[in-house]
Formats: structure tokens, sequence, C-alpha cells
């Protein structure tokens, strides 16, 4: 099972940052100055609601996917203490962290949900299951099944095989220099 967290944002505009922007949108000018102004410099933890008031501000022209990717990209870093970032609409549930996707080996006999429920939501409370993608299968831990231990020979057998490749290597070495 795919256990998802939820990606957390802090927006903070700062001038290295709106220049880099402004380098690469330099037609956004006037929108960027108007976000400056009515948002100001100070970091801010709901990327949701700074997003909402951004959008309040550019209602007479429509920004295009990649240049709101870019302003994200650009002005926000993720953050542990932030809100999490609503995905689509409010009702639509969180934008899922890559960064924090983990995977879980449910045994065969347990139910999914039972599993999450025990072993995962009491060390991550704010986690999710992406049923969506799943896979079955079965798992076959070859080393407990199939592997014979065999004890590293004795220390002194060891020793001596190494005292004999030495001598032959100072043999040969005579034999180089001779």
């Amino acid at each position: 099972m795919t256990v998802e967290r939820p990606l957390r944002l802090r927006y903070q505009m700062t001038l290295d940052d709106k220049a880099r922007f402004l380098d690469a949108c330099p037609h956004l000018l006037d929108d960027v100055q108007a976000f400056d102004k009515a948002l100001g410099r100070e970091p801010e933890r709901d990327w949701n609601a700074v997003w909402s008031r951004i959008e309040d501000l550019t209602r007479a022209r429509r920004w295009k996917a990649t240049e709101q990717k870019l302003f994200r990209s650009v002005f926000t870093q993720k953050d542990t203490e932030a809100e999490p970032v609503a995905k689509g609409g409010r009702d639509e549930g969180y934008e899922a962290d890559a960064d924090l996707r983990d995977f879980e080996n449910v045994p065969l006999k347990d139910d999914i949900d039972a599993y999450f429920e025990r072993e995962v939501r009491p060390h991550v409370p704010d986690a999710w299951m992406d049923r969506a993608k799943d896979k079955v299968g079965y798992e076959i831990n070859f080393n407990r099944h199939f592997y014979k231990y065999t004890p590293p020979r004795p220390l002194e057998v060891i020793d001596a095989e190494l005292k004999q490749a030495e001598e032959e290597i100072m043999r040969l070495l005579r034999e180089v220099t001779e």
C-alpha cells in the first residue's frame, strides 16, 4: 500500500526570489509588485490563503499554468509547521508530498484498512492511503527460506593460508630480483 502525507508550504517573497521570477516572466511585473505590496515580505504558513488572495488580485488577468507552477516553486518552501496544501478545491483533500511518500508491505492475511489504522495511523496521524497505487502480490524472503548458513573457517586456517600466500609472493619477488 502507498502511504501519502500532505504537502505543507510556506510562502515568502524575497528580493532575490522576486528577481529570479521576473527574469523568467518579466511580463508579470505589475502582478508581482501588487502581490509584494498586498502580502508583504513576512513568511506565511498557509499557502491556500495566500493563493486565494493572489487569485483575488489577478482576477482581471489569468495566468498560464506554467507561470503558476513557477511562482509556487520560486516563492514557497516546504515547512512542517505550515498548513496542508489543498488539492484543487478544499473538498478534494490535500496534495501529497512526494518526498514523504512511503510504501508498506501488508501481510497477506491482514486487512489493509485495519493494518493501516494499527501500524501507520498512530505514528503519522495526517497520512492517508492512495489505493490507486496498490500492488497485489506476495513477497518471498529468499534469505529466510533458502539461505543455508555456513560458518566461516577457523582463524588458524585463514592465518596459515595467508602465511603460505605471503611466502609464495616473497619467493616470486626473489626470482624477479635475481
